[in-house]
């Protein structure tokens, strides 16, 4: 029987031991943002703010890209504005920041 053990062993190391098959390469979804100029996704957000009293904030988050331009690096940038609504009127003027999407 101790016998079998060394060769259980060599057997199972072989036949364990098997090439990786080739895999394709994944989608990390990069291509989900939108990129194209006047494209834009809303979300519907609430805040609580937990305090000495509890104050519940409902709004809309519009994010819109305006503008595509190529950055200092030499890479293609958008210019990403966002609005809030509440109801029908802004909350507050557009506010707008300069966004990359990189593939790291």
């Amino acid at each position: 029987m101790k016998q079998l053990y060394p060769l259980l062993i060599v057997v199972l190391c072989f036949t364990a031991c098997k090439q990786d098959p080739d895999f394709e390469e994944i989608d990390l979804g990069y291509d989900y943002f939108p990129t194209t100029s006047g494209t834009y996704i809303e979300y519907d957000v609430d805040s609580i703010h937990y305090g000495i009293t509890v104050e519940t904030t409902s709004f809309q988050l519009r994010e819109v890209i305006t503008d595509d331009f190529v950055d200092e690096e030499g890479q293609r940038a958008y210019q990403l504005e966002q609005r809030v609504m509440t109801g029908f009127r802004p909350m507050f003027g557009p506010s707008s920041a300069p966004i990359t999407l990189r593939k790291e």
